[in-house]
This record gives C-alpha cells, structure tokens and sequence, in this order.
C-alpha cells in the first residue's frame, strides 16, 4: 500500500476546550468537520506548558526530562531523532513552514521556511548567567509585560495585501494574525506543488501561531463574539481557592491593575483568534481537495499547549490547569476510523510513534509514546499521560500524571493535587486532603518514580538556571523575589 503524505498542523496557545465540537460556543467548522470524519482525543495533554520543551518533545517522541529544553531559547541536542529525520530515512520529502519554536540544529526537515525563529544556541546549554529570566522562580515574583498583553488586546480594522504579510509579522497592532496568513499562503503553495509531483510522499509541518499574543485580531472576527461570549468557570482574578502552585502563578501574571472590561475583551478576542485559525486551516484543507491530495493525506491537527483564558483566574500558559496543559487532537485520513472519540489520556509524545507507524519507519530507539491509532486499545488500556514545568512562576517545578478518571500534581516541597476528571471536569475539588484517596495519591507517587526523579530533575533544571549556589543550595527555598531585589539594588 502507498504511504500517505502526513499534513501536521499545529497551533500556539489553543485551549482543549475552546473546539465547537466540544460543545463550546466558539465556531470552528473545520475542526468539527475533521473531528466527525476522524479519531478525536477529548483528554490530550502536552509534554509541558510551554513553546518550545512541548515542540521538542514531540518532534522528539520523549519528555522534557529527556530532552533536556526545560525552557524556551535552550538548545536541541542535534544527535535527537526527530520523525523529520524518520520522514528523510523512509524516502518522503520533508518540509516545515511557519512556526516551530526550535532551538539549535534544524529538527531534520529538508526544507524549511520560517515564519519566527530563536536565536541559535550550541548545545549543549552553557546558560545565560545566574537567575535566568531574572529572578523568575523566586516566590513572589511578577512579569512586568502581562497586564499589556491584557491591555492591548482588541481588533484593528486593516485589511493588508499578500505581498505585506512578512512585514507586518508580530506587530502590537496586528499581532499574529498576518504572520499566520503568510504561513497559510507558503503551506498552500507547497501543496500546490507537490500535487505536480506524485512520485514521491511529503510530510509538511505546518507551524501557525494562533491564538497566541498578541491578542490582536481583525474586526470581522471580534464582532462575531462582541458581548455575546460566556464566561470562563471560576472567573475570579483574587482567587482564594487556588492550591499553593496556582495561587503563585496568579501573583507571577500580576494582573491586578486589569480591568473587568479589558479581560473580557481578550477573552472576546480570544474567540475571534481560533475562528480565524480555524478559517485558515480550513483554507489549507481546501487546497489538499483541489490538487487531489486529500484522499492520500493523514491530517493532524493539534496546538502545542492551552492559555486558561481566565478559567480559575488565571491567563496564558504554565499552570498544571487542563486549560493550559489540555490540547486538542484530532487525526483525519485513509484508512482512520471515521467518528471515533477517545476518552482516555494521551501525551504528544505518541505522535512520534504515531507518525512512524504511518510511513513504516523504525526509530532509532525506544520512545515512551505508543501508536495512537491502536485502537480500541487506547481507550481500554491503564496508561497515564505525563506534563511537567520546570520554568518562570513557582519555585518548585512540577509534574503532573493523569490516567482515565483522576489528574495527580506532584509539586514538593508544596502539597500533591488530585482531581477527579469525570465527576469534576472543571477541576474545582482538589481531594488531595482526603483520607479517602491516600492509597490513590501513593499510587501516582509511585508512578511517577517509577518514570524519573522528580527532586533530582528539578534540581538539575534549577542548577542550569542558575539557583544552585555554590555550596549546592537551592536558593529559591531561602529566598523571596523581594530578596533578590535588594541583593540587586532592583525595585518592581
């Protein structure tokens, strides 16, 4: 049988339920239509909350604790196999356009245009200097930038020509929305051109940047949501309810001079971001059907972590929330089970194995992932899925397993977080007090040792950052951000 070409399309910051065929409000017809016609996965979680150690992840097929980028701008070890290098290996013509947030050596592809790049670092990381992202993991600490990503959101009402698009990428006016229309518009005329030339597959890593700040967006698109949106569950930007890990992350965004009326006109425009995300996908699609790709294409479509939007008070990334670590996934083409739901857990790792099996590649090594089409094996099975953040906002890391009923954060010196995800989806009762549920908190501890160390990783990550003194003292455990301040003769 011919291999299929695989079409993996990727976005930045799209919260898991934020898909109209989750029954959200937001209109995203595309997506529902690839979903009906496909593998669905409702509890998908990325390797880490964060660009780059969740891209690396995936194209990598390991977890962050392996791939060694805890943080975005660190290296890739250029020795990884990446499936753009199992693509190359199995005779397919290998191409990226537009967003992926990789650091190093190229992950493999044999053609690249890019719409946003990190400046190059060798590998393997020698570190930026002591307190990277100065001072971020101190207790206390606030982003000085966030509250003008909530400020500056909204609309703007010019329509650029094509031939703009890559001059106006990334602006505080127009955000990332021409930046993805130039994306769209190479991805389009790579499939074009590979519809000429059928003697060979191709796999295209097509990298758009929406949702992602700035929370820009044309009026078109705003005015679909303008004073008609729901608002997120537990909306409370004082949140006294928060484990100890969230409620630090709530001072970290440091979003106290925000008014009601700018969050809610980001979160509005929030909205509008996925509709035109999901217009251009769509847009792409049509391309695929016009030069007679479609029928031998297998499309994914996933985005690299959530943004809570307000869910719990929070906004953006890195809290263990399901909307920061929840993605959706859905897998469309030959020979996919059409209308297929999965309920239990899945990591982006699988993708790796997944992409493998596609093209009938071997990797180089075991990877922990497994072959998301295995179905109905998937939604039987007892596997747990695995995020973890080692970065800015909280001074302990964290690690997070989730299996078919329960989500466990490991987060010590504070203590562990346990959901029930089916009698409380929204994650409001943390039943890590109750005596009921010792034996399932040892559980996942025992799990979660049984994948790593949990103390020594976070104490690698913490030295490489700069936090480990001299004498190999964790300094985030003795010290505030206020501390660091005076040391520095800085103010907030």
């Amino acid at each position: 049988m011919k291999h299929p070409n695989i079409l993996f399309i990727t976005s930045d910051h799209h919260n898991t339920r934020y898909v109209g065929y989750k029954g959200h409000q937001v209109r995203t017809k595309c997506l529902d239509e690839l979903a009906a016609t496909g593998v669905s996965f409702d509890n998908a979680i990325c390797p880490s909350p964060v660009c780059g150690p969740s891209r690396s992840a995936y194209m990598i097929g390991k977890y962050v604790h392996k791939t060694g980028v805890f943080g975005n701008a660190m290296p890739n070890n250029p020795q990884e196999d990446t499936w753009a290098k199992l693509g190359n290996r199995a005779g397919y013509h290998t191409c990226h356009i537009g967003k992926i947030d990789w650091t190093g050596t190229s992950p493999g592809f044999l053609e690249n245009h890019h719409s946003v790049e990190r400046p190059y670092m060798v590998f393997p990381y020698q570190g930026p200097g002591k307190y990277y992202v100065q001072g971020a993991r101190f207790k206390g600490f606030r982003r000085r930038e966030t509250p003008l990503l909530i400020k500056n959101a909204g609309y703007f009402d010019d329509i650029i020509s094509p031939n703009k698009y890559r001059e106006n990428f990334s602006s505080d006016l127009y955000g990332v929305y021409y930046e993805d229309k130039w994306t769209t518009q190479k991805t389009i005329e790579f499939i074009e051109k590979q519809g000429t030339n059928r003697d060979k597959p191709w796999i295209l890593h097509c990298g758009l940047h929406l949702p992602h700040w700035q929370y820009r967006i044309p009026k078109s698109y705003f005015d679909l949501y303008d004073g008609k949106i729901e608002l997120p569950f537990d909306f409370d930007m004082d949140n006294k309810n928060l484990p100890a890990v969230m409620k630090e992350m709530q001072i970290h965004q440091n979003l106290g001079s925000c008014t009601m009326d700018q969050l809610i006109k980001t979160i509005t425009t929030f909205h509008g971001m996925i509709t035109a995300l999901d217009d251009m996908i769509g847009e792409i699609i049509e391309s695929l059907k016009k030069t007679g790709e479609y029928e031998n294409t297998v499309i994914f479509y996933t985005t690299d972590h959530g943004d809570s939007m307000g869910e719990h008070g929070l906004f953006f990334k890195l809290n263990p929330y399901q909307g920061s670590v929840g993605v959706p996934l859905i897998i469309h083409g030959p020979n996919i089970p059409s209308g297929v739901n999965i309920k239990n857990p899945v990591d982006l790792v699988d993708i790796y194995p997944t992409i493998a099996n596609l093209i009938g590649a071997r990797p180089h090594s075991e990877r922990p992932g497994r072959n998301l089409l295995t179905l109905p094996n998937i939604n039987q099975d007892d596997r747990v899925a695995l995020s973890e953040y080692h970065q800015q906002g909280t001074p302990t890391g964290w690690f997070l397993l989730m299996d078919k009923q329960y989500k466990y954060v490991y987060c010590e010196p504070e203590e562990p977080i346990l959901f029930d995800m089916i009698n409380d989806p929204q994650e409001m009762n943390d039943l890590s007090s109750n005596p009921s549920y010792k034996d399932k908190l040892e559980f996942f501890r025992k799990k979660l040792f049984e994948i790593c160390d949990p103390k020594e990783i976070d104490f690698r990550c913490k030295e490489m950052m700069g936090y480990i003194s001299e004498n190999g003292e964790d300094e985030t455990k003795i010290k505030s951000y206020q501390d660091y301040l005076l040391e520095n003769n800085k103010s907030i």
